[in-house]
């Protein structure tokens, strides 16, 4: 049986500067995220930004945790398939270099999560009551 997943990974441009951010946004959308969903058990990216409101705001992540992308991940089991092909996806990449210089690679932190259980129904309430 498969076990779902996710590949999380934390990265930052390495300036804060529109141009370079620009190359960052760029490179992820257009090249990096489309060659990693030929690794075997690769299914989708997504990216995101760290929003201006917080929900917890005390609890919000440390600086250099700006963004992060997405991986959805068919099966975890596949995970050393994906990594024996990781040279081999360095060398097809559609970019002119598989890292972009607009990457800070010292920020990356990357870690695949097995997934636990997947809950899309709220908690029924008691009749008559209201929320939200």
């Amino acid at each position: 049986m498969s076990k779902k997943g996710l590949f999380v990974v934390f990265s930052k441009p390495t300036s804060d500067e529109p141009e370079v951010v620009a190359a960052y946004d760029k490179w992820y959308d257009e090249h990096h995220i489309p060659d990693s969903l030929l690794l075997p058990g690769f299914v989708r990216g997504r990216r995101y930004k760290l929003a201006e409101t917080q929900l917890l705001p005390g609890k919000a992540t440390a600086p250099g945790f700006d963004y992060v992308t997405i991986y959805e991940l068919e099966d975890v089991d596949r995970v050393p398939d994906a990594q024996a092909l990781l040279p081999k996806l360095a060398e097809v990449t559609t970019a002119p270099e598989y890292f972009s210089p607009a990457l800070d690679l010292d920020s990356v932190k990357a870690f695949i999560f097995e997934e636990l259980s997947d809950i899309d129904e709220p908690t029924p309430l008691p009749e008559g009551v209201e929320f939200g």
